[in-house]
Formats: C-alpha cells, structure tokens, sequence
C-alpha cells in the first residue's frame, strides 16, 4: 500500500546496515526558496554544509537526533 507515514523510512544499505531516512522541507536562508533535505538519523548529529539547489550559495546543515528524534537547523555560512 502506498502512502506517508510519520515513521521513517527504512532502506537497507546492504546486509549489515540500514539507514533512517527522512525528509525535511527547509528555507535557504540566501533565497528564501523552500528546498527538500533527506537526512539520515542513522549517523547520530551531524553538521555538513550543502549548496542550495535553486541559488547555489553554500548552507550549513546543523542535525541533532537520536536516531528517533531529530531537529534540523539551517544557516547561511557567514551566521
């Protein structure tokens, strides 16, 4: 059956792991554009920094999880 779920999604990496992914809408703090971010709970907190798909400037992603519950803070690179 397909449909949303508020678990997240279990994909299987390959037979010793699996990931936890989840999507998140975020605002590029440069463009204002609303963008979509995967995030893998799987890896515990996180800080990385992508480019924003729609004006390319640089954003840093700061993730807080458990593996259950997460929180996602965006940044522009100079904040």
């Amino acid at each position: 059956m397909l449909g949303t779920s508020d678990r997240p999604a279990i994909i299987p990496t390959s037979h010793m792991e699996t990931a936890m992914l989840e999507s998140q809408l975020y605002q590029c703090p440069y463009c204002g554009e609303s963008v979509e971010a995967l995030l893998d709970l799987s890896a515990g907190d996180q800080q990385y920094i992508e480019d924003c798909p729609v004006c390319c400037r640089p954003i840093v992603f700061d993730l807080h999880t458990d593996g259950i519950d997460w929180t996602l803070d965006v940044r522009g690179e100079d904040d």
